[in-house]
């Protein structure tokens, strides 16, 4: 979430440069890079000494959010935001109180699973450890960091890992994994439009683009930088962006174009009120020209850079405008004032105890002796000269010693925590089968019972289904059976009424007879009786009484056949 340095610190000079500072990203206040054309200026330590304006601020923002995490409950997530910002504060001030509020915030994320807190939390952690040079321990802390925000997400906590790790890679010498880390952190912040911390991102590009000696790239991502900054109205981000523009511009020998910012980096830090500011681009100025040829101009600029750092308590920023005072009394065969100049410093460095700047000094010092013709005391300084030398090598000897044995620690644990890691992994993976073993058993048994609930599904449907069938059958037998008995008893019917037609028939073929014979005798000689009547109309009484009695005898006649008839109908109808 943070790293090592903010505008207003002061960092630990360990030697004859001092060890770059480069910006950091935070939520509250961001961290910047001071380089000079050769060196950081801008001197950064653990003491007390700050800027009032510097001071008050930051004791405003812990007096805030002391105040947030009194007024919210232990396990609420805005109390551990808040500690978490506090641990950040006094990572340079004061590391036991910064370790401290890290741990817990971590402790509180880790019982409430806050995820973000937890990764913010460890970040914290690893800028304890990179200001306390502990740069292996410091990565691995970053790298847990972006793990765990990478899955919550949080750009913005993953934006600020990633750049830390770049600072650790860049400061291990492995420029192209800090391009690559800054790259990516620029990617989240510029999808978040976070333009802070993206002018932080840009300007750590810039100045590793310069140590690799990509000019026209590093002045490419300076001007995106200092226009983010002009567009926020960050008068301190503005002039560390133009003294930076001087830095890659000097590089490439254009002097007109690296004084022209140079000076309105100075505008910009007397326009903010920077002591720091004025000191480092007066320096700059200085040094800048120098190397021009400009004894007198150089000589008043680095004048003004150590007038400037006489108003700080601290003497620490003084160091770099006393050599360049020295060198340029050296040149001018100053010898007095150099020799001032060389033994303040050299002083002041000892004081420190900073060999590496002793070192400068003390060559100052041999430099001086040897152009006053004082060749014993140039003899002895140089001497003491050598004899630092000889001691800090010892030193950064011990030093990469101690790196070594704490990177092999380092790459033990790493090992022992793969081991571990696949160990748990295995576990897991066996958990894993267990519970894929479980699952597939429960989904067989859940197919089993899903197959059972069918079979006696379908069994009950075929056994309805034969139910159903077994009774239609049934009732179909019985209706056959009684179609049978209907056949039978309508054969019957049809015999028996065939039988009487047959006698019916029968009857009317004698009815048919008696129409034929019987019947129409009698009726044809009535016919003929009642003709005779009606034609002979001359009969006498007698005939016609004879003709009447026939007459009456034939209709008597036919009366007993038709009695006959109906007694054959009466008998065919029985």
């Amino acid at each position: 979430m943070y790293l090592s340095c903010n505008k207003q610190e002061k960092q630990k000079v360990d030697g004859m440069v001092a060890k770059r500072c480069s910006r950091s990203i935070g939520l509250h206040t961001k961290g910047v890079t001071f380089r000079v054309l050769f060196f950081p200026l801008l001197l950064l330590s653990f003491s007390a000494n700050r800027l009032g304006a510097a001071s008050l601020q930051r004791e405003h923002v812990r007096d805030s959010l002391y105040n947030v995490i009194r007024s919210n409950s232990p396990m609420d997530t805005s109390r551990i935001l808040a500690e978490i910002d506090l641990a950040y504060q006094y990572r340079v001030s004061d590391a036991d109180s910064c370790r401290h509020y890290a741990l817990l915030a971590l402790r509180k994320s880790e019982e409430q699973d806050f995820a973000k807190g937890v990764g913010r939390s460890i970040n914290v952690l690893g800028l304890w450890h990179y200001n306390l040079n502990q740069y292996d321990s410091a990565a691995v802390y970053f790298r847990r960091s972006i793990d765990i925000l990478a899955n919550v997400p949080d750009n913005q906590g993953l934006a600020l890992g990633k750049n830390n790790l770049g600072l650790v890679h860049e400061l291990r010498g492995a420029p192209g994994e800090a391009l690559e880390s800054y790259f990516e952190a620029l990617g989240l912040l510029e999808e978040i439009q976070d333009q802070a911390n993206q002018s932080i991102v840009l300007n750590n590009i810039a100045l590793l683009l310069i140590d690799l000696e990509e000019y026209d790239q590093a002045v490419e991502y300076l001007h995106r930088n200092l226009a983010l900054d002009s567009l926020r109205g960050d008068c301190e981000g503005m002039y560390m962006g133009y003294n930076n523009l001087g830095i890659a511009y000097s590089k490439v020998q254009d002097i007109a174009q690296a004084q022209s910012h140079y000076r309105q980096a100075l505008l910009k830090a007397e326009d903010c009120q920077s002591t720091y500011g004025q000191i480092m681009s007066h320096h700059n100025l200085g040094d800048l020209a120098l190397r021009s040829g400009d004894r007198d101009l150089a000589a008043f600029h680095f004048g003004e850079s150590l007038k400037a750092s006489r108003k700080l308590e601290d003497r620490l920023p003084a160091l770099y405008p006393l050599a360049g005072l020295t060198r340029v009394a050296i040149e001018m065969e100053q010898h007095r004032l150099a020799l001032q100049y060389a033994k303040e410093g050299y002083n002041t460095a000892r004081e420190w105890n900073l060999p590496k700047r002793e070192i400068v000094f003390a060559d100052l010092l041999y430099r001086t002796y040897k152009e006053m013709g004082r060749y014993a005391d140039a003899l002895r300084q140089l001497e003491v000269c050598n004899q630092l030398k000889d001691s800090l090598s010892r030193v950064e000897e011990a030093k990469s010693l101690s790196e070594i044995n704490l990177r092999h620690s380092l790459a033990q644990m790493k090992q022992q925590e793969a081991i571990e890691r696949a160990e748990n992994e295995a576990k897991a993976l066996q958990i894993e089968m267990m519970q894929l073993e479980s699952r597939r058993m429960q989904a067989l048994i859940a197919f089993l019972i899903i197959v059972l609930l069918l079979c006696v599904i379908l069994g009950l449907y075929f056994y309805r289904t034969m139910r159903i069938t077994r009774r239609k059958n049934k009732t179909i037998e019985l209706q056959k059976a009684e179609i049978q008995r209907l056949n039978h008893y309508l054969e019957n019917k049809v015999a028996e009424r065939t039988r009487h037609l047959s006698r019916s028939n029968q009857k009317l073929r004698e009815i048919n007879f008696h129409n034929a014979h019987i019947v129409r005798a009698p009726l044809a000689n009535i016919l003929a009786l009642v003709h005779l009547l009606k034609e002979d109309a001359n009969l006498d009484s007698q005939s016609r009484k004879e003709l009447i009695d026939a007459l009456q005898d034939v209709a008597e006649n036919l009366d007993r056949a038709l009695h006959s008839v109906r007694s054959t109908l009466e008998e065919g109808e029985a």
